[in-house]
């Protein structure tokens, strides 16, 4: 069998034409090129660098090394970010039809996590807190020892950590305290 390039690489070889200048964003006008545009937009459509810079015009010697050097210019990346959203807010309505065609099949798999997906896009996040109720009882009697113990082993007098204004407990008979 034929060594057949079509069969064998399914990406598209032919970008269409980049739009005029006036069309593009600030990002893309920017550049110092046509075939930088035309890099751009390419690699934007395909995600293989050797195959924009091929398209671009660049010399076929240094696609390799070339194409990985332009996708490190902060220009490019910048370029490449403006060219991409416009791409998917241009998908936005095939990515709302997928959700809504898995929301609609009572028997999809993964119908529960497109609900989830549509409801989190607009405000309707799943919730992932807790309630914690913590309930501590403090026994005076107890906290009181323990400040005189304490109070004790720093060598402070205890009334610096109780105080002083303590309230005398006992009956009252008479005059006398019990």
């Amino acid at each position: 069998m034929a060594d057949d390039k079509r069969t064998r690489e399914p990406f598209m070889t032919d970008f269409g034409s980049v739009p005029d200048i006036s069309e593009l964003g600030p990002k893309m006008q920017a550049l110092r090129d046509d075939r930088q545009r035309r890099f751009v937009w390419a690699y934007a459509l395909c995600g293989d660098g050797v195959r924009a810079a091929k398209w671009a015009g660049y010399s076929a010697g240094g696609l390799v090394a070339g194409s990985a050097r332009m996708r490190q210019r902060p220009e490019i990346i910048d370029a490449l970010r403006e060219v991409s959203e416009k791409y998917l807010a241009g998908l936005l309505s095939v990515a709302v039809r997928t959700i809504t065609d898995i929301m609609e099949n009572p028997n999809h798999p993964q119908r529960l996590e497109a609900a989830k997906t549509y409801l989190s896009r607009f405000g309707y996040p799943e919730r992932k807190d807790a309630q914690v109720k913590v309930e501590h009882t403090v026994n005076e009697g107890e906290m009181i020892e323990f400040a005189r113990r304490l109070a004790l082993e720093i060598g402070v007098p205890e009334t610096k950590l109780i105080g002083s204004n303590r309230v005398i407990e006992g009956k009252v008979n008479g005059s006398e305290v019990e």
